[in-house]
This record gives structure tokens, sequence and C-alpha cells, in this order.
């Protein structure tokens, strides 16, 4: 994709980012007329170079002091985006399998960023069932696999550096917002299950 292949050219040599990505909830236009630094991955359709990849383990162990850390806590869950460090402990614990959780930890723990796009450049068709979403998910109900895409018609970036607005618009997005009530009922059915499961 032009998209994809263009950014990944212009940026391979600033070690500051570390993934390009292609999904982006509908922001009623804001910031349409360029892409946008955020301090997160997505698991929606990225790419990333092999020399920032290489870092990636799929296991990132956290001393005790990172885990009470206030200040780990706000940038890891990206100022209230999603709760990842509870995310992380479910994952550690075998509770979740993700492998996101980990590579958003690599690129925190490297002070890195992504860009997004300032429209969707791709569709996730993968609500409608499989590991971790299944057709009455509250994303497949609500269409998130449906979405416009968008044109390769915006700028990218001169400078790279963090869009605190731009993330902010995506933190109080009602797409996010339902993507935070879709992983709250996601850890109350994990609870009752386990609660059923000692039971029995």
């Amino acid at each position: 994709m032009a998209y994809f292949n263009a950014a990944l050219d212009l940026y391979k040599d600033d070690m500051r980012v570390w993934s390009i990505c292609g999904d982006i909830p509908e922001l009623n236009g804001f910031g349409r007329d360029r892409a946008h630094f955020m301090p997160v991955g997505s698991s929606w359709g990225w790419a990333t170079w092999s020399n920032r990849w290489v870092s990636y383990t799929g296991n990132n162990p956290l001393g005790a002091a990172p885990r009470r850390s206030r200040v780990f806590k706000d940038r890891f869950n990206v100022h209230g985006l999603r709760k990842f460090e509870r995310m992380l402990g479910m994952e550690e614990a075998g509770r979740i399998s993700s492998w996101y959780v980990h590579w958003h930890l690599t690129i925190t723990r490297n002070g890195g960023m992504s860009l997004f796009p300032p429209v969707p450049m791709l569709r996730n068709s993968g609500f409608g069932g499989g590991t971790h979403s299944s057709r009455f998910s509250l994303p497949s109900l609500f269409g998130l696999g449906d979405k416009q895409l968008g044109r390769l018609d915006f700028a990218f970036p001169d400078h790279v550096e963090l869009d605190f607005e731009f993330t902010q618009k995506v933190i109080d997005s009602p797409e996010w917002r339902l993507l935070r009530f879709n992983a709250l009922m996601g850890k109350i059915k994990r609870l009752t299950k386990e609660v059923f499961a000692r039971k029995s």
C-alpha cells in the first residue's frame, strides 16, 4: 500500500518512529490534512522495520518498581487510552493471549511513537470471529470493520514529534470509548467463568 511504503521510506532512519499504523477512529475531519504521531502502536494493520522489530521478544517482564510507578502506568496506558498495564498483567498470568501488549511495551520502553493517518487506510475484517472477537462482540455489532476507506491525499509530518491534541481526540473518540467498554465486558466475562470454574 502506498501509504505504508511512503512512510516506511520517509522515517526509516529516525529511531523515534517504531511503527506505521493504518487504522484510526472517525474524528469528524479533525487533523485531516496530515498524518500524526502518537505514543502507541496498533494491532490493526501496521508496519515496522527489522531494526525495530528485533527488539520485540514477546516477553518483557517488569520489575516491581515500574509496576508501582504512576509515571509508568500513565505513559503505558497512554493517558487513558486503554488500561494496557492491566492487560499486561493478565497476559503474563496466562489469562489472555496478547502479542500486542508486549509490542506496545517495547515501544514504550524505547520512548517510541507511531505514525497514524487522519483517516482509515484499511479495514479490519477480523471482527466476525476468532481468538479475540466474535460476531456478537461490541466492535462487530457497532460495525468497526465497515469503515469508509480514506485516500492518500494528506501530508506526512516534516518533524517527528508527538501530537498531543490529536492523541486526546483519539482517547475521547466514541470508538475508543466503545473499545474500553468492550474490554471491561471481557474482564467481567473472564471473572464470571473463573468463579463458576472454582465452584464446579
